[in-house]
């Protein structure tokens, strides 16, 4: 055994030292249970390796790294003494709280909302709708989550699943085309491309907006007549449904005139006609019928 020395100002002993049986210091401060290897602080019968006990519930269990230069750096303790939860601090900031009694996590908040709470600052008097609460996002400005991934043929997805089918529903967004699709019931339902075309039931859309019941073949939409495209491998067509008394309009308009032409059906007299500069310029009468189904 190494020569003991005596500090006298702390009363310290400094030496190496081999015990038989278990330690107890002060009661309960600190024993060492040599039969199971157990350590207890604040309790003299330990029930695990390492053991802590506090002095009531009022008081926090702490345990504390710190250094010379920042103070407490790390700290691991049951917030304020509330039982079931777990508080993880860095430099008595970025608080992490692990709620046990209502198995929620907060990363910021040491009152989480939802199973996981990122709160960056309060939003005000507002608490997580339940039926939207196992991820909270919070601020007191702009709020989001970002996925990021390496560019290229690569995609970023929110998918949606049940017991059936583990991707039945999906966000895309592809970054090697730059589009953001959504899919319904496993299948493409809407697109947007990098060109901000939309396509529904398309990937890619010929138009501003394309309307894909099926393929027409071997065709694409002609460039003056883009703005709107329905496509299908039969019929195809646009229906305006309004009250019995209703007009139904198809209007043309420009800069001077927004409403310079227009298509007009009248529901209450069933009669269709053509007005050009706010006036009738063709009636029903003045064409022949097309002959009924």
């Amino acid at each position: 055994m190494a020569r003991t020395k005596l500090n006298p100002e702390r009363a310290l002993l400094s030496a190496d030292w081999a015990f038989t049986g278990g330690v107890t210091l002060d009661s309960t401060t600190l024993t060492i249970d040599d039969v199971n290897n157990r350590v207890g602080i604040g309790t003299a019968n330990p029930t695990a390796t390492l053991h802590i006990d506090g002095i009531d519930a009022g008081n926090d269990i702490a345990l504390t790294v710190t250094d010379s230069v920042s103070g407490e750096i790390f700290r691991l303790n049951n917030e304020g003494g509330s039982a079931g939860q777990l508080s993880l601090l860095s430099s008595g900031t970025g608080v992490i709280v692990l709620d046990a009694s209502a198995g929620n996590a907060g990363i910021g908040t040491t009152a989480p909302d939802g199973t996981l709470h990122v709160h960056t600052a309060t939003a005000g008097v507002v608490t997580a709708n339940a039926a939207a609460a196992d991820l909270v996002i919070e601020s007191n400005t702009g709020a989001g989550l970002s996925i990021l991934v390496p560019a290229g043929n690569n995609d970023c997805s929110i998918i949606f699943g049940d017991s059936d089918d583990n991707a039945i529903g999906r966000i895309a967004y592809a970054h090697n085309t730059d589009a953001l699709t959504f899919n319904t019931n496993s299948s493409i339902a809407m697109t947007i491309d990098s060109s901000q075309k939309v396509g529904i039931g398309i990937s890619t859309p010929d138009g501003n907006l394309h309307i894909h019941t099926s393929s027409a073949g071997a065709v694409t939409a002609d460039t003056n007549s883009d703005e709107l495209v329905l496509e299908n491998s039969g019929g195809c067509g646009i229906q305006f449904l309004g009250g019995t008394t209703s007009e139904l309009n198809l209007t043309f308009g420009d800069v001077n005139d927004n409403n310079i032409g227009r298509f007009v059906y009248q529901n209450d007299t069933n009669t269709f006609g053509w007005v050009a500069i706010t006036a009738f310029a063709l009636s029903l009468s003045d064409v022949p019928l097309l002959p009924t189904k």
